[in-house]
């Protein structure tokens, strides 16, 4: 009967999901939300901040929204989050973040829809599902030393919305430049890089080839 009453749900939402975007979320689709979020929470998938903030009123469906997590901080577009929720977000990610090892993070959405939210074979319910490694590939440095470089290149890509850390992802350094899923970043943004390198011991931007993704199949690198 459950499952037919969320197949019933699904139907619904693929015909009127739309008309969501533009209105409060009845109570009966916020407790099914929460249920969802419950189920990605126990995963180990942070995208259940993203249901947590749709029920919340953070923010909307189908509207673009932000959220970005770092040094226990976590801003929704770009905005801080609000004194009632602050500390309840808080609580729930830092025992979230202790589980996962996750650190800085950063989502960047067109749109959350209620169909995504509900179907468990969508990409936001199942990206984040397995462990996220690093392959580090063509560099004499020690392995060590590039995960902090690219720790660091992260740190500074991420507030500057160039990286997307809920996905995988590839960040190369080269001759040629510094490129980010094949993108190359501009030569102000490099060399304003460079100096937080420096504040590092970092003489220079190395050269790394550094991918970061789901499980652990050489297939899924990007």
């Amino acid at each position: 009967m459950k499952k037919i009453m969320l197949a019933v749900l699904m139907i619904l939402l693929s015909v009127t999901g739309q008309c969501y975007a533009n209105k409060a979320l009845s109570d009966s689709i916020k407790t099914e939300i929460r249920k969802v979020s419950a189920i990605m929470y126990s995963q180990g998938n942070v995208n259940y901040i993203d249901a947590d903030a749709l029920c919340d009123g953070l923010i909307s469906p189908a509207k673009w929204y932000d959220i970005y997590y770092k040094d226990g901080t976590l801003s929704i577009n770009d905005k801080n989050l609000p004194d009632a929720l602050k500390e309840q977000y808080k609580a729930k990610l830092n025992k979230f973040l202790t589980q996962y090892k996750y650190g800085v993070f950063s989502t960047r959405s067109d749109g959350l829809t209620l169909s995504e939210v509900f179907d468990e074979k969508s990409m936001f319910r199942v990206r984040d599902l397995t462990p996220k490694h690093y392959v580090m590939k063509n560099t004499d440095l020690g392995e060590n030393f590039a995960k902090d470089v690219t720790m660091v290149l992260i740190n500074l890509l991420v507030p500057d919305h160039l990286l997307d850390t809920s996905a995988d992802y590839k960040i190369v350094s080269s001759t040629e430049g510094l490129f980010v899923n094949g993108n190359k970043i501009d030569e102000q943004t490099i060399q304003r890089y460079i100096l937080k390198l420096n504040e590092q011991g970092i003489s220079d931007l190395p050269h790394i080839e550094t991918y970061f993704q789901h499980g652990n199949s050489p297939s899924k690198q990007k």
